[in-house]
């Protein structure tokens, strides 16, 4: 991965809400306290199952993790691009 392809999941990532998926997520859990952690979590699972609709996975039970993980990563990355796009219009 690219410098800016992974600038472009953190920066999805910050404005989605959620901790960078990249990074150690059970180190960054355990450094919030207990109503950010779960406000953070549930904005994850948010974004999964939403991925879920838009590439027909079917069921929540039925995908792997990692499933899961990829489609957070490709809606961070779709959401930077965006970001970077909108920064660069506006020079």
């Amino acid at each position: 991965m690219d410098i800016q392809s992974e600038f472009e999941i953190v920066m999805g990532a910050l404005e989605l809400g959620i901790i960078p998926p990249n990074r150690s997520i059970d180190e960054s859990l355990a450094l919030m306290d207990p109503v950010e952690r779960r406000i953070c979590k549930r904005k994850y699972r948010k974004i999964a199952r939403t991925g879920l609709k838009v590439w027909g996975m079917g069921e929540w039970s039925g995908v792997a993790p990692s499933t899961r993980r990829r489609m957070v990563i490709s809606e961070c990355r779709r959401r930077g691009q965006q970001m970077v796009e909108q920064s660069t219009s506006r020079e």
